[in-house]
């Protein structure tokens, strides 16, 4: 059985299993990708001329989260203290990520050590994760929104560089945008590969050839990658990329607010605090991003295209 056949068999099984009954399920990822899609691409710099030893990093969040919240200060020196911040000098290039150990009992926030500006970036992302991760609950809410407040922390903490002038803090940014632009292509991609099967009744080889053209020549690599991937796990990749969508989009909207009242920012904070309660249209209700039962309204959809179109042009 070759990729094709192995797709064809997961986007059928996926479908049966979660449920997917017509496009109104998948409508609103959908539109979001393609809001992300319809803009540049990005591309940013991998090499880094700076170092920068673990001190002149600690100042750096210390100083930035002491301006946003002193709160998220004393947070950050307590998990300092606590052990739960693991810093790993002999793998720069590991992925830091937040987690709760179940097996340990305690949270874990691991940063793959660089010596780079980057390792300020990835302590502010994960600290918000770890501000707004509840072990025993887990809500749709956060599952949707987590990503957002971790992403709009590291533009927050570019604009504080960048009145330090590190002049490398926008090649994270950038980093950060072209990344999201690799997930929007995944989660279109897979979820234009559910639309064709509801839309047929069927799925085939030539049914994914057609689709695979049907994007620009510029994609094609990237989409034979996302092939395999699903090939190999035998699943739809799309639950693994799909939070960071939405997540994306409403951390340059929030952004977006905060630059035009500061008065915004308390929507962070209270989001950390309360996003585990919350399911997903709560959020977009306490963001004003109106909705119906399955997906946000065109004037909504608009209000996320100009945010992102205007965050991207900064």
């Amino acid at each position: 059985m070759d990729n094709f056949d192995v797709v064809c068999e997961s986007v059928i099984e996926y479908v049966n299993t979660i449920n997917v009954e017509s496009y109104e399920n998948i409508a609103l990822m959908m539109h979001c990708t393609d809001i992300i899609l319809g803009e540049k691409d990005f591309n940013f710099n991998y090499k880094y001329k700076k170092k920068y030893d673990f001190k002149q990093i600690d100042k750096y969040v210390e100083e930035f989260l002491f301006d946003l919240n002193p709160d998220y200060l004393e947070y950050y020196r307590l998990r300092k203290t606590d052990g739960t911040i693991e810093l790993d000098y002999n793998n720069n290039c590991g992925e830091a990520y937040s987690t709760y150990d179940d097996e340990l009992g305690k949270r874990v926030i691991y940063v793959s050590v660089t010596g780079t500006i980057e390792d300020a970036f990835s302590i502010v992302h994960e600290l918000f994760h770890d501000i707004n991760l509840r072990y025993e609950l887990d809500s749709y809410g956060r599952y949707f929104f987590t990503e957002c407040l971790s992403l709009l922390g590291e533009f927050l903490f570019s604009d504080f560089l960048s009145k330090k002038n590190v002049v490398e803090y926008n090649n994270v940014v950038n980093r950060c945008l072209y990344y999201l632009r690799k997930k929007a292509l995944e989660v279109n991609f897979n979820l234009r590969l559910i639309q064709e099967y509801l839309d047929n009744g069927y799925i085939d080889k030539n049914i994914i050839s057609n689709l695979i053209m049907s994007y620009c020549d510029y994609y094609r690599e990237d989409l034979i990658e996302i092939i395999y991937n699903i090939s190999e796990q035998e699943w739809l990749t799309l639950e693994e990329d799909e939070c960071y969508i939405l997540s994306g989009l409403s951390a340059t909207y929030m952004y977006d607010r905060i630059k035009n009242n500061k008065k915004n920012l308390n929507e962070l904070f209270d989001l950390n605090d309360a996003l585990n309660d919350f399911d997903l249209g709560q959020v977009l209700d306490y963001l004003d991003l109106n909705h119906n039962d399955y997906e946000l309204t065109p004037d909504s959809y608009n209000v996320l295209r100009k945010s992102y179109k205007k965050f991207i042009k900064r």
